[in-house]
């Protein structure tokens, strides 16, 4: 992969990061999509943000696969980054063949004024970082980079707690001699484990913080969740279909919104021509580590209302649809299963067009009849 071509794709991945709490993974099939905040705009109002609603929210815990790190902060901590009081950031670094170089948490103080900017559908959040007070951080850097841990992490105290299997990495925490000292107190009493690191691959479009894919899926198990109108969905909601499209979004990601309209048409072409062919759509971010997230649930409504959609929009159920939706941090992403809930497509990355789309659901309906 060309170099520029990575750091950008790893610069958006960040954003995504930050929105969805660890979400960036896969191969490459379909056409534009978003690894990163952008403008999901749906009539031009869907999503606006504020600088402290871009941050890594609060979880039990914290598990980076690729960084061979998990982190449990104490529950003070975790009220003050469910309360904006401390806007929590990832930031990571790459080689020049795409191996990462670090992986850090940093932490952040911000004031009244910091929660209060309005709104923004063009966020500069690595300025806003830049500007608050640091507490801390909690990172993993190769060890020819422990001598620009001031720089990377923005603190002046580092105490290591370990290091990767091969020894070519150290985990750190450090503290900020100038930040608030009773949070920097609570983040020193976090609870960290090192583990192996997992195999990382950019070409799937994962960054250091991402979740790592489970393989070897095959159905999408039995499941029980709801709409984004709390009617109860289960898997026999691709019973009365041959051929499902499973579409995976966020209510952040733009060419996610500009195609809903387009799944649509597609969905009425197959139905007004007798084919057994549905649409199901995954809001990805209307779920947290912590529960629902209401805001996203609204928008994902209002972006159902607007677009006229036929098909629903589900809430990813706990079990991420038998572990299939775990690891989707590139949107949107597609894929297909049958009436029995089989998955019989690879991924497909990116939005497409109805064209793009009519051509990609003929090739996988005549790879569905030509194996039965």
């Amino acid at each position: 992969m060309n170099i520029r071509k990575l750091l950008c794709l790893l610069l958006t991945a960040v954003m995504l990061l930050t929105l969805l709490s660890g979400c960036a993974e896969q191969p490459q099939t379909g056409g534009g999509g978003s690894t990163g905040g952008g403008e999901a705009q749906g009539d031009g109002e869907i999503s606006a943000f504020r600088p402290v609603d871009c941050g890594i929210t609060a979880q039990s815990i914290y598990q980076y696969p690729f960084l061979g790190l998990e982190v449990q902060l104490t529950k003070p901590m975790l009220d003050k980054i469910a309360s904006s009081e401390v806007f929590a950031f990832p930031a990571e670094g790459y080689t020049a063949d795409g191996k990462i170089s670090y992986g850090v948490m940093r932490f952040s103080l911000t004031t009244e004024d910091d929660r209060n900017i309005e709104p923004s559908l063009s966020v500069d959040i690595f300025a806003f970082e830049a500007g608050l007070e640091r507490i801390g951080a909690i990172g993993v850097y190769e060890k020819e980079l422990v001598s620009s841990l001031d720089e990377l992490t923005g603190c002046d105290i580092h105490e290591k707690f370990g290091e990767s299997i091969d020894g070519a990495y150290e985990y750190y925490i450090s503290i900020s001699s100038e930040g608030d000292s009773k949070l920097a107190n609570e983040l020193k009493k976090s609870t960290l484990f090192v583990d192996e690191m997992h195999e990382f691959d950019p070409n799937l479009g994962y960054t250091a913080f991402s979740n790592d894919r489970i393989d070897g899926i095959v159905n999408v198990g039995k499941f029980s969740t709801t709409d984004v109108f709390g009617n109860t969905c289960t898997q026999k909601i691709f019973s009365d279909y041959d051929l499902t499209l499973v579409n995976v979004f966020t209510t952040w990601c733009s060419p996610c919104v500009e195609e809903i309209p387009e799944l649509e048409k597609l969905r009425k072409y197959y139905e007004d021509h007798g084919i057994r062919f549905g649409v199901v759509a995954v809001v990805l971010d209307a779920k947290t580590s912590s529960g629902r997230d209401e805001g996203a649930i609204e928008r994902a409504q209002t972006l159902h209302e607007r677009s006229g959609a036929k098909f629903p929009f589900i809430i990813a159920d706990s079990g991420n649809m038998n572990g299939r939706l775990t690891g989707i941090e590139s949107f949107p992403e597609s894929f297909f299963v049958d009436k029995y809930g089989n998955i019989v497509s690879a991924p497909y990355i990116g939005a497409n067009s109805l064209k793009e789309w009519k051509n990609i659901v003929n090739a996988e309906l005549e790879a569905l009849q030509g194996g039965k």
